[in-house]
């Protein structure tokens, strides 16, 4: 609108689109006009002439940003805002750039800025979504900041706020009015309680402690005397605990922390869970701890819940002696069957001296007539039972271990020991290997399933691996899955399947690691072992799983073995309703991966090893 003496006249300003979010006069007919999304524009108005509007667009490439823009008055001079931070106006350089004397924060921050406005003061007030910024200005024209924590809450893009003179400050966010005076003082901190509401072990519906004490004269307390302190058995260890806040002002903004004195180095992170699960402790004494902080960020007294959880059995103190009493015995008896066995063995020794000596002729007819009869026996083997076939060789293994603690350490013959103890194990691993082949492709076999964490299955199966895996420098990791993993497994028969599994993938691989990973699919679950070893061939892998078979063969070849190992596990897995792949390439390693049926979670100690038996052994 245009004025003229006493005449007066409307018309449109041409080349202004978009909505006008604001308006400021800063000289007289010179006005600044934020709009939404479309960038700043200045009118000039000449009066003399209706209808003469100079008009100037000011845009991102004007050092604005994309975004929609407010001017208001700060300071004397237009100050020009969005949500990335106030601007000005450079005249010097005809450009705009952020204001850094009124930003409070460092290059890179995120928050947005919704509004700003200038007290009677000079003081500049600024809503961000989670906070407002007091800018008190200095003499030198900077400013220094500061953030009421009563008004550090969640705000939206319509906050508003009004400062009266009285340094009182009106805020309003939609569907609420806010009074926030700064010459009342906020509580101070711990004004409040934490409090520990209820204890209870997993798994029971009565709980052990109900949020307050009995105190000396009968009444109830907050804090836990010493007599208060549960003692709980080992079996006991699951604990779950229910928090709370003596504090009514906005509940839903009550955060906590908590801290395990005797497992945890430092308070955890701040969370609004009210119930907190805590499971898998050792033996020993403990604190729960906790503390709240409210709204405005003011923290509470800490609350605490002390128990003692104590050993179990096998590790209380009457049951190490029980270990040392019969390791004494274990010892005693062992000393004396060995002097008798030496004595035997020397009068057996001389008595066939003196048969040698009166019968030449008849010890060799006899070694005719024994050379004849294993001729005749030889194809016979097989089938003699495992305790025919085992019980020489254990002795043989159970005396040289008897022979090592005998012989000095510096004796020069003690190397024969370790070489007949090799070569025994090694045969006693073969006949094993042989008799539960012939076994299984008999359907002798039977095992005896039962629901089993497998992680702890599989960390328990390659301890004896380790030290193999150790000196050829591999690394030997089990990496346990994200949540515990149940299936149905003999124990045995499981340990047997990874011991094949792991040690072929150690004694295949020369340097790099073995890894055996567990993973969920479904209704199934994976056990992937994998290597970074030789490799197999394409051409030998269809079979990888047959008897007695191997890809280097014959004298020349590098390594040791029947090739009985993976027949003997792929018919483990089948037993126990599983399946067994393989992937390799030749030079990259191989991977062998393990499928059964998940189970369903179980509760309670791990499972016992009690293994798989053979049909024909059921008759004791």
């Amino acid at each position: 609108m245009n004025r003229a003496n006493t005449n007066c006249w409307l018309s449109a300003i041409g080349g202004v689109n978009g909505e006008i979010w604001s308006i400021l006069e800063t000289e007289k007919n010179k006005y600044w006009l934020g709009t939404r999304n479309e960038g700043v524009v200045l009118l000039e108005l000449d009066e003399s002439i209706p209808g003469n509007t100079r008009r100037r667009n000011l845009l991102e490439t004007d050092g604005l940003p994309r975004s929609s823009i407010t001017v208001t008055n700060i300071a004397n001079r237009p100050i020009f805002y969005s949500e990335f931070g106030p601007y000005r106006f450079i005249e010097e350089e005809d450009r705009f750039e952020l204001d850094e004397e009124l930003w409070p924060f460092d290059e890179g921050r995120t928050d947005s800025l919704f509004t700003m406005t200038e007290d009677h003061r000079g003081n500049v007030w600024m809503v961000f979504p989670d906070s407002v910024v007091k800018a008190i200005p200095n003499s030198d024209g900077s400013y220094r900041f500061t953030a009421p924590e009563a008004l550090k809450f969640k705000k939206t893009s319509t906050a508003s706020i009004f400062v009266e003179e009285d340094d009182v400050v009106w805020f309003n966010d939609g569907d609420e009015l806010i009074r926030y005076d700064s010459k009342l003082d906020l509580p101070a901190e711990f004004s409040y309680n934490a409090l520990v509401s209820s204890v209870s072990i997993n798994g029971q519906p009565d709980a052990i402690h109900n949020g307050s004490f009995r105190g000396p004269s009968g009444g109830a307390v907050l804090n836990q005397p010493g007599w208060a302190i549960p003692t709980l058995n080992y079996n006991q260890k699951d604990l779950s605990f229910r928090v709370a806040a003596t504090t009514y002002t906005a509940p839903e903004d009550i955060r906590f922390q908590i801290w395990i004195d005797g497992r945890d180095d430092s308070w955890s992170r701040w969370t609004d869970q009210h119930e907190y699960y805590v499971t898998g402790l050792d033996e020993g004494a403990y604190t729960f701890r906790v503390r709240a902080r409210n709204a405005a960020g003011r923290l509470s007294r800490e609350a605490g819940y002390s128990f003692v959880i104590l050993p179990p059995w096998y590790r209380t103190w009457w049951a190490y002696l029980l270990y040392v009493a019969l390791g004494i015995l274990l010892a005693y008896s062992g000393r004396k069957y060995y002097l008798m066995w030496r004595a035997h063995t020397l009068a057996a020794e001389q008595a066939l001296e003196l048969e040698r000596e009166r019968e030449v002729n008849k010890v060799l007819q006899e070694a005719n007539e024994r050379l004849t009869k294993a001729n005749r026996l030889k194809d016979e083997f097989l089938a003699t039972t495992s305790h025919e076939l085992r019980t020489p060789l254990t002795a043989i293994l159970g005396f040289t271990s008897v022979l090592r603690e005998e012989i000095p350490e510096d004796a020069d013959y003690r190397e024969f020991l370790d070489i007949i103890e090799e070569c025994g194990s090694r045969l006693m691993e073969t006949l094993n290997s042989l008799l539960d082949l012939a076994k299984l492709r008999s359907g002798m076999m039977e095992i005896n399933l039962e629901t089993c964490d497998l992680y702890y299955q599989c960390s328990n199966g390659i301890s004896d691996l380790e030290a193999i895996a150790e000196r050829k420098g591999l690394e030997l990791i089990v990496e346990r899955p994200t949540e515990t993993l149940f299936v149905d497994l003999d124990v045995l028969g499981f340990l047997r399947i990874i011991q094949n599994l792991v040690g072929n993938a150690i004694k295949f691989t020369e340097t790099g690691s073995v890894r055996v990973v567990l993973e969920a699919e479904d209704d199934l679950v994976h056990m992937r072992v994998c290597d970074s070893g030789i490799g197999i061939d394409e051409e030998f892998l269809p079979r990888l799983f047959d008897e007695f078979m191997q890809e280097s063969d014959g004298p020349s070849r590098s390594y040791e073995g029947f090739g009985l190992g993976l027949a003997i596990t792929v018919r483990l897995v089948r037993l126990m309703h599983g399946n067994l792949s393989v992937e390799s390439e030749k030079g990259e390693g191989s991977q062998f991966t393990v499928t059964f049926p998940k189970a369903a979670p179980i509760t309670g100690e791990p499972i016992a090893a009690k293994g798989f038996r053979n049909v024909d052994e059921k008759s004791g």
